[in-house]
């Protein structure tokens, strides 16, 4: 088995590329998928209870020794907001001085992501109005339909809503993007696990819904974290 951990922001657009994976990989594996938040992704993956995480912007402040990621996509940043909101039919890119009197609900905000935005507001000298703090994705954007706030989210954790008209996406200016990255321990896996490794990243290059890196025909970037 390899055993999978998930952001829950990209269930929807990763999940169903897992299946094709291991059909196209040539070798008998079971898939054990696990959806979590970045820290638990992180936390499981450097005490080896998964054997890969893709996540969402990750780092890995907060393990005590080294991670190794592969960089394999970006996706854009926008403010997610209910269709019946004020905002919702805006097409002009917002500065993130008008997102300051808005409900803000964030994500994660002591890591990844969700940290690093904060710190975009910071550098500017503003302060969001956040009313709320949810580590999940999923549960996010249900707040955000809900009229509970409003949230600056990854495009690709919203795909399917935006397109369904249950949320409206509002573009930033300058542009925000995160990455997209795959969290492995520094150990080697198995030949099998390798070859569906290698599989899952050709999977994930085809994606449609790309905005650059793997798509561009360019290796994944790889590095490491660490405390």
């Amino acid at each position: 088995a390899i055993r999978i951990g998930v952001h829950s922001g990209l269930v929807q657009s990763t999940v169903p590329r897992i299946g094709r994976a291991l059909s196209r990989s040539g070798v008998k594996i079971r898939s054990d998928v696990v959806t979590a938040t970045a820290r638990r992704i992180h936390r499981l993956v450097h005490q080896r209870r998964l054997d890969i995480g893709l996540v969402i912007e990750g780092d890995a402040k907060d393990v005590p020794d080294k991670l190794i990621w592969d960089q394999l996509a970006s996706s854009e940043v926008a403010l997610l907001v209910p269709p019946t909101h004020p905002l919702a039919k805006r097409r002009e890119p917002l500065q993130l001085g008008e997102i300051c009197g808005l409900p803000l609900i964030v994500n994660e905000p002591r890591m990844g992501y969700g940290r690093a935005l904060l710190a975009a507001f910071a550098d500017r000298n503003l302060a969001p109005d956040i009313v709320a703090d949810c580590d999940d994705l999923e549960s996010l954007k249900c707040m955000i339909a809900a009229g509970g706030g409003v949230a600056l989210m990854p495009r690709i954790a919203a795909e399917r809503e935006i397109a369904r008209g249950l949320l409206s996406a509002v573009p930033l200016d300058p542009p925000q993007t995160v990455s997209i990255q795959l969290l492995r321990s520094q150990d080697l896996l198995p030949p099998r696990l390798e070859r569906f490794r290698g599989q899952f990243i050709k999977e994930i290059a085809e994606a449609r819904w790309l905005t650059s890196t793997a798509k561009g025909g360019t290796a994944p970037q790889r590095g490491t974290a660490s405390a």
